[in-house]
């Protein structure tokens, strides 16, 4: 099969813009989810909740980028990120994803536990969202594409059925959710203003914005 790529319906699909923009890269997620390299899926999630340090961090000191500059690692960034009101259980969850991608980097043969896996898939399921969402388990990623002759396909992933690649793509997934949704309140209850564009995929120009 060739390589599959993302075709969202405009009638149950939204492309995202503003200042989130960059957590809904539709490629980031695509690589994520055609990759052969448990490392790879790590390492792209991991910059991905980098870059919600770096909004939280930039929209709650009223900066372009607090971290402009210098090199930051992303722990110092989860501190400074905390002092500014980073929920606590959110910021256990990025702290854990960040020991997760540093054993890879320092230990050639590392492989994800599924026990390290479980406990952020269980912290992500409790974490608050409205509506509420369907676990981990009960959630499912697809991609649509065609394969070498032209015909339609879809590949499909379930937690029960699928690798520790695509585990963690399921996670980082609801974790990313979960995470805009409880930004967006509190930027709201701060006061602070923020954009999130929102549009069908197939049509940009119909699209409406938010502050």
């Amino acid at each position: 099969m060739s390589d599959p790529s993302l075709t969202p319906s405009p009638e149950t699909h939204v492309s995202v813009g503003g200042d989130f923009a960059r957590v809904f890269d539709t490629q980031d997620y695509l690589i994520m989810f055609n990759s052969l390299d448990e490392v790879s899926v790590v390492l792209r999630a991991h910059m991905i909740l980098e870059e919600f340090l770096n909004i939280w961090c930039s929209r709650v000191t009223s900066t372009e980028d607090l971290f402009a500059g210098t090199f930051v690692p992303f722990k110092t960034k989860l501190i400074v990120a905390r002092n500014l009101g980073l929920a606590s259980e959110y910021e256990d969850i990025l702290d854990r994803f960040n020991e997760i991608r540093n054993r890879y980097s320092h230990r050639r043969k590392y492989a994800l536990e599924e026990s390290r896996l479980n406990s952020i898939k269980d912290k992500v399921n409790v974490l608050h969202s409205e509506p509420p969402m369907l676990p981990c388990e009960e959630y499912h990623i697809y991609a649509q594409g065609h394969d070498q002759f032209g015909r339609p396909q879809e590949i499909r992933h379930e937690w029960s059925s699928t690798d520790m690649k695509k585990r963690v793509l399921l996670v980082v997934v609801q974790l990313v959710m979960k995470l805009v949704q409880w930004m967006q309140v509190e930027f709201n209850r701060r006061g602070i203003q923020y954009s999130l564009v929102a549009w069908p995929a197939s049509a940009p120009e119909s699209g409406s914005g938010a502050d």
